[in-house]
């Protein structure tokens, strides 16, 4: 019974974690990716600009 109860309590925690996890795991990509269309907008800014 105690057994059935730990592992019990473990699932509930990963139930608790994976969702975190997940969020965290999609802002990073979401940051990456805004960071990479900022970058890219930059590059086109720098060649839109006349070179002094």
């Amino acid at each position: 019974m105690q057994l059935v109860c730990s592992l019990f309590i473990e699932s509930c925690d990963l139930f608790m974690v994976f969702p975190v996890v997940m969020t965290y795991i999609h802002r990073t990509i979401g940051c990456l990716h805004m960071t990479r269309l900022y970058i890219a907008r930059l590059h086109q800014t720098d060649h839109v600009l006349p070179v002094n």
